[in-house]
């Protein structure tokens, strides 16, 4: 008898189980669709904080002297100079901007606690970037 309803108990937590990884399997399947969506929004904010530090220190610094600032991303980004424009890539998501000085040419990948600087380098804006 000892061993028939142990035997009952084992079977029903088994199927208590698999029902609860059922049902979490189809919760996680109907929420993939906007977690994606969540996640691109994310990486466009992303991209865009970026760029509109780049933007706001480049933009700083004409006339003269030096800017610096701070932008936190909690997804990996790369961030890219030449000419007159800059160009930020995060996940899927990109932006870029023109600017009317020219800068040095830089490619630099970045997450976390990013530092943007820019100075005048001669005729050119130096851009740097770098994380931590």
């Amino acid at each position: 008898m000892q061993i028939t309803e142990q035997l009952n108990q084992f079977i029903s937590y088994a199927l208590l189980a698999m029902a609860t990884f059922l049902v979490l399997s189809a919760l996680l399947g109907a929420l993939q669709p906007a977690l994606a969506e969540v996640r691109c929004r994310m990486e466009s904010a992303c991209a865009s904080s970026l760029l509109g530090v780049a933007s706001n220190v480049v933009n700083s610094v004409i006339g003269g002297g030096s800017a610096e600032g701070l932008v936190f991303l909690p997804y990996r980004g790369e961030l890219s100079a030449s000419i007159d424009e800059v160009i930020v890539e995060v996940g899927d998501a990109k932006a870029s901007t023109r600017f009317p000085v020219n800068l040095t040419p830089c490619s630099a990948s970045c997450f976390g606690l990013v530092r943007v600087r820019a100075h005048w380098d001669g005729e050119l804006v130096a851009l740097r970037v770098g994380s931590g």
